[in-house]
């Protein structure tokens, strides 16, 4: 079998595989009744938990003796994100803006 035609099928295949752990959940709650307040709560809660461990994840290893420029920047970064999150509620906007903080705080600093 050609190089090119096992790479098309394996590339097919994974393309699939994509598609059907997108649709399932459409396709097998379509009919379920009851369980959307569930998933609507979950909605709710799961991206602050997720911002919530992302965060302790981020800044568990602060160092301020010896690493005090770095430091400083994460712990500056964070800050601010947390700022504009507070005033704008915008999470891309404010995940953007600590990035690009932290990307330029640890450049300069």
């Amino acid at each position: 079998m050609e190089t090119t035609i096992k790479y098309s099928i394996i590339i097919g295949l994974a393309a699939l595989a994509t598609q059907i752990t997108r649709w399932a959940p459409f396709i097998l709650l379509s009919k379920a009744k009851g369980s959307f307040a569930f998933l609507q709560y979950l909605g709710k809660v799961v991206p602050s938990a997720a911002i919530g461990l992302l965060v302790v994840y981020c800044l568990r290893d602060l160092d301020f003796s010896a690493q005090a420029s770095r430091s400083i920047a994460a712990a500056t970064s964070a800050a601010l994100t947390a700022a504009i999150q507070a005033a704008k509620g915008k999470t891309p906007f404010s995940i953007a803006a600590g990035t690009l903080a932290y990307m330029l705080l640890i450049r300069l600093v």
